[in-house]
């Protein structure tokens, strides 16, 4: 009777354990999934950020040749207003000069505006993806922690079963 209890026990024991197998082997795999997942979320934000940069490279870039062609029409505005008193078709050049001016302002304004709009929607992007990043790192510490519990869980099992064979051995013997 003894013998009968101890198999039963080592039984129920032997089903824990393999319950636990099975749960551990089902969170590897959705920690494995999770890895992937990290992964290519990092991965898109290390696109995002390259493309970022690039956009804001050449932007600054635009900006910058927008800045200098307004230097040089403040000079040849200078220049133009002077000879405008000698010279009427300096006059016509010079008219033609202050719309190219405000059209490169208009440019300027508009570079100006595109790079905020870029960098505001780069700085969203990044926050969604940092955001993504915790939560999937949240995840993998809760998945780690669970398989860590069932590895206990399944040592413990393993113990009782080498007691309950032991136990069952010795009663075998002393039957």
């Amino acid at each position: 009777e003894k013998a009968e209890s101890l198999q039963s026990s080592l039984a129920a024991a032997e089903e824990g354990r393999a319950s636990a197998v099975a749960q551990v082997g089902r969170l590897g795999t959705e920690l494995g999934a999770l890895q992937e997942k990290y992964e290519e979320i990092e991965e898109a934000i290390r696109r995002s950020v390259e493309e970022h940069n690039s956009s804001v490279e050449s932007l600054t870039a635009e900006r910058d040749a927008a800045k200098a062609r307004g230097s040089e029409l403040e000079r040849v505005r200078g220049e133009m207003e002077e000879a405008k008193r000698s010279v009427e078709s300096l006059t016509q050049q010079l008219e033609t000069s202050e719309r190219d001016a405000s059209a490169l302002r208009e440019e300027k304004a508009d570079a100006t505006e595109a790079i905020a709009v870029l960098k505001a929607s780069a700085a969203e992007t990044q926050q969604q993806r940092e955001k993504e990043l915790q939560a999937a790192l949240a995840k993998n510490d809760e998945l780690q922690a669970a398989i860590e519990a069932l590895e206990k869980q399944l040592r413990q099992s393993d113990e009782k079963i080498a007691a309950s064979e032991s136990a069952c051995q010795l009663a075998q013997d002393e039957a």
